[in-house]
């Protein structure tokens, strides 16, 4: 039985700080606060979960989540992120995706991933030594089969489930999911909206996911923008901690950046 020691939903971009100083500084001082709170809690691997920004998966994938088997991975690089490896943990990749798919989630092995910015960046601030072995997800939200947010809960749940039940006794487990806020990619004219990232972050605060799982995809992108549906990776780290509450740690409205940037860490 492994205990997952920390968890943590955050969003995965940074843009120039240019004109904008303090509010960036915010940003990177949040996203520093939940790097070393991964960190602190000694974790054996570190189980991310993201999404792709068709770097490595084309509109001919039609898998809701891949699973990355590799034995280590080297980030794609734009942003001007270095092209340092991270160790992977293939054991725990592919056990997982078997047990998945017995309990009737569509995961799938992915062997070659290159990591962009929607995983790498995050992986910055937890783990900047490139030490611990990671195990990224990629929910595949840009394939028209793409899971729902009911979909992305059940897959959390059975998540939690398989590190609790299934892993080695004494195997700590960090869970970051990364994405979001509200955010329209493709429309530079649409900014975010801030009502939405306050009321999902204050849901999350309180433990309250109900109107979240049962809300329609098409909804979350109206209100939230099609970079917005990111936040069913948050959904999926929280059912993972069997819903557990979130302390925010940082929100920054950031329409240079064309994004409400956010993050929290789970009270287990």
């Amino acid at each position: 039985m492994a205990d997952i020691v920390v968890a943590a939903g955050t969003s995965h971009i940074l843009m120039s700080p240019n004109g904008i100083e303090e509010a960036s500084d915010r940003v990177f001082d949040g996203m520093m606060k939940v790097g070393r709170a991964v960190r602190a809690a000694k974790p054996d691997v570190i189980f991310i979960i993201s999404n792709d920004h068709q770097f490595n998966l084309d509109l001919s994938v039609k898998e809701q989540f891949l699973v990355a088997t590799d034995d280590g991975f080297t980030p794609f690089g734009e942003m001007d992120i270095p092209l340092e490896p991270f160790p992977g943990k293939a054991d725990f990749a592919r056990e997982f995706v078997e047990f998945a798919s017995g309990k009737g989630v569509d995961a799938v092995a992915f062997e070659g991933l290159r990591p962009d910015h929607g995983t790498a960046v995050p992986l910055l601030f937890s783990n900047p030594g490139h030490d611990i072995p990671v195990v990224p997800l990629l929910v595949n939200l840009a394939a028209d089969t793409a899971p729902d947010a009911k979909e992305c809960w059940k897959a959390g749940e059975v998540l939690g489930s398989f590190i609790r039940d299934q892993r080695p006794e004494g195997e700590r487990v960090a869970i970051v999911a990364a994405g979001g806020l509200s955010h329209w990619v493709g429309f530079d004219d649409l900014g975010i909206n801030e009502e939405f990232d306050h009321k999902f972050l204050k849901d999350v605060g309180n433990g309250d996911y109900d109107y979240w799982v049962n809300l329609p995809m098409a909804e979350i992108e109206k209100q939230s923008g099609n970079g917005g549906l990111e936040i069913v990776n948050w959904l999926m780290m929280a059912a993972a901690v069997n819903g557990a509450k979130g302390e925010t740690v940082f929100y920054e409205p950031m329409p240079e950046w064309m994004t409400g940037m956010g993050g929290v860490l789970m009270q287990l």
